[in-house]
């Protein structure tokens, strides 16, 4: 993911965290007389909350992006397993073109593994952030 990706996702959680934490404060100031410990505990914790809020945004985003990106990938390999299954069985393909596809498919495996290195370090990156 790049900077502006990463500056719009902070962004976007910082609005979803504040807003929250807003409607928090707003709803704690028109509770009726006889719910001071309520409202002091909801003025006192709304700041907590929206943190809380803006943590969860970018953790629940970064979740939705990884598991398109897995789906899209399953779906690239697939596509790329099934046109090498059907080389594998043409009797008229070449080694060579047999080979190729092999390598292909290969290639995308390695492919996936690098991604999954990549987003398991910023997954941990993240999770050092918010401690």
């Amino acid at each position: 993911m790049n900077r502006s990706n990463d500056k719009r996702l902070n962004t976007k959680a910082s609005v979803a965290g504040g807003g929250l934490g807003t409607f928090i404060l707003a709803a704690a100031d028109r509770l009726p007389a006889g719910y001071e410990l309520l409202k002091s505990f909801l003025v006192y914790s709304s700041p907590a909350i929206a943190v809380g809020a803006a943590a969860g945004w970018v953790l629940i985003a970064g979740f939705i992006r990884r598991q398109k990106r897995r789906y899209d990938m399953r779906a690239i390999l697939k596509e790329a397993t099934n046109k090498r299954d059907g080389l594998q069985s043409d009797p008229h393909a070449s080694a060579a073109v047999k080979a190729a596809a092999q390598k292909h498919v290969d290639d995308l495996h390695e492919l996936d593994m690098a991604l999954m290195k990549d987003e398991a370090d910023v997954v941990r990156a993240q999770l050092r952030a918010i401690r």
